[in-house]
């Protein structure tokens, strides 16, 4: 009894050990040296534990940067990002394509994990928007100017998605749109008028 217990642990570690050694963080940055650096355990540390979301949305970001051509994965079991793509290992999250292609936000070819990597981006001329698909997926999409309901449907936003729905011949219909972001000149104006008064 104790034997087959021992060697059950022993193929356990094998297995762990192999699967370590295979599985590598997401490359994210060249040095000036052109040594490449890549993500480790350290790398999600500032991010609340329980905020998975956030965690692979941060992961998910490194994936095909102008720099390195990758999928950057998150590892949910060892928390950390992981170019090991999911396969049979449910413990491995990798990002999904979007239907509607992203135009703003830090999702890039991706579905956004959360609100936030569409509505915290401020943009110069517009804002970003956070918008559901349902079943058939999210993307973060740009408008200039925002409806009394701000988190409402724009005829820039309702555009951009007929306009991919007829060229793909898909049946999209947008469950519920998010527009926290800010207007940078909006704010760069109230700046002026600030330091204008205190003149």
């Amino acid at each position: 009894m104790n034997s087959s217990k021992n060697i059950l642990f022993t193929i356990f570690l094998i297995f762990s050990l192999i699967s370590f050694s295979f599985s590598k963080g997401c490359k994210y940055t060249k040095t000036k040296d052109g040594i490449e650096e890549s993500t480790d355990s350290d790398y999600l540390k500032g991010y609340d534990e329980k905020d998975e979301d956030k965690k692979k949305q941060a992961c998910f970001s490194l994936s095909f940067s102008k720099v390195f051509n990758q999928v950057c994965c998150y590892d949910k079991e060892k928390n950390e990002c992981t170019d090991e793509a999911g396969g049979e290992n449910n413990n491995i999250i990798c990002p999904q394509e979007t239907k509607i292609p992203n135009n703003c936000g830090l999702a890039g070819m991706y579905q956004p994990e959360t609100k936030e990597a569409c509505t915290e981006i401020g943009l110069v001329k517009g804002y970003c928007c956070y918008v559901d698909f349902g079943a058939n997926g999210k993307a973060c999409i740009k408008t200039i100017e925002l409806n009394e309901d701000k988190n409402s449907m724009t005829e820039m936003i309702s555009d951009y998605i007929n306009k991919y729905r007829n060229e793909n011949k898909i049946s999209l219909t947008a469950g519920s749109v998010e527009c926290k972001g800010f207007h940078l000149k909006s704010v760069l104006n109230l700046l002026i008028v600030g330091l204008l008064l205190l003149l």
